[in-house]
């Protein structure tokens, strides 16, 4: 499953992936800029379905300030195979 991921405030943000890949990896992705109330398509990574992915995001651009949160990927695919996290 493709992921999606986004921004719903009024600043840049950052984020990133750790999960279960398309090779049954245990994996984590590179960090990403997402820009505000905007989306970001991860399409170079698919990520298995019926699991939970941890995403991580920055809060902010002077101090680090990291936040996590666990997401479902149910098994069905919608959304043409991806699936929407958002981050606020």
């Amino acid at each position: 499953m493709r992921l999606q991921i986004c921004n719903k405030r009024p600043a840049n943000q950052k984020f990133y992936i750790v999960g279960y890949n398309q090779y049954h990896d245990w994996a984590t992705s590179t960090p990403r800029p997402v820009k505000p109330y905007s989306c970001y398509d991860l399409t170079d990574m698919w990520w298995e379905t019926n699991r939970t992915f941890e995403l991580h995001w920055e809060v902010g651009n002077s101090v680090p300030n990291w936040k996590q949160r666990l997401w479902y990927i149910p098994g069905t695919a919608k959304n043409g195979g991806r699936q929407k996290a958002a981050i606020a």
